[in-house]
């Protein structure tokens, strides 16, 4: 459906068929190309609770980050869906500026086991729209009083 997503199964297929390697199922972020940009990889809230997961959320809106009201570009936010239990992250979606490029933080994240803490932990530059990732997670980018 994705031609990021067939791209990476006709290398595996390959390898497969050449021996050289296992069929891995992979994490599949998207994006939605409009304005504001819309993107999403792993379940949704609403998947989560559906599938039983106690859950937590992280959730930022883009008008509370610095670098996007310096870019007038303020509509949106971060948000993401974790395992309550473990810290997993089960989901996330970007709705806004860059949010197709934000994206990658998650994918990276849910494909090496980085837990929700980890992103929160994680010092992001000043000023720039990743730092709502972070915010979201509850870190250090957290705006005062929030």
């Amino acid at each position: 459906m994705f031609t990021h997503a067939a791209r990476d199964e006709s290398e595996q297929l390959y390898q497969a068929i050449t021996k050289k390697s296992e069929i891995i199922k992979k994490i599949i972020p998207y994006a939605i190309f409009t304005d504001p940009e819309i993107a999403s990889v792993g379940l949704t809230e609403k998947e989560a609770v559906d599938k039983d997961f106690a859950i937590k959320i992280g959730k930022q809106p883009f008008s509370r980050v610095a670098r996007a009201l310096a870019m007038g570009t303020s509509r949106g936010f971060v948000k993401i869906i974790a395992n309550e239990k473990d810290d997993t992250i089960l989901g996330a979606q970007i709705i806004g500026e860059s949010a197709g490029e934000l994206i990658h933080e998650f994918v990276l994240a849910m494909n090496n086991n980085i837990k929700f803490r980890d992103i929160a932990k994680s010092i992001h530059i000043h000023p720039t729209l990743a730092e709502g990732v972070n915010s979201a997670a509850g870190g250090v980018h957290k705006p005062a009083g929030t």
